[in-house]
């Protein structure tokens, strides 16, 4: 049984445990069956999105930065810019 059966997305916000958030929390979500993992990347203004898992971890995975924009795979009208996101850092 899938740990995330009704989740689709999970965002992290990460300003000082990005290699963990990256990679153990990344690969346990995966072997979950969670969708879409994103990480915020606070101390280098980047968005880490994380799609496709397999039983150990994700696939696909792609990263953005401020002049960058992207959407939820499960929305993708919900445009978001990440000048946005760290506008005021």
């Amino acid at each position: 049984m899938r740990a995330f059966s009704d989740a689709v997305l999970a965002m992290e916000v990460s300003d000082s445990s990005l290699q963990y958030d990256l990679s153990e929390t990344a690969n346990l979500y995966a072997e979950a069956g969670l969708s879409v993992h994103w990480v915020v990347n606070v101390p280098n203004q980047q968005l880490h999105v994380m799609r496709a898992p397999t039983r150990s971890r994700y696939t696909q995975l792609a990263s953005f930065k401020i002049g960058d924009s992207t959407s939820p795979s499960i929305q993708p009208a919900a445009i978001l810019d990440l000048k946005d996101l760290f506008e005021g850092e």
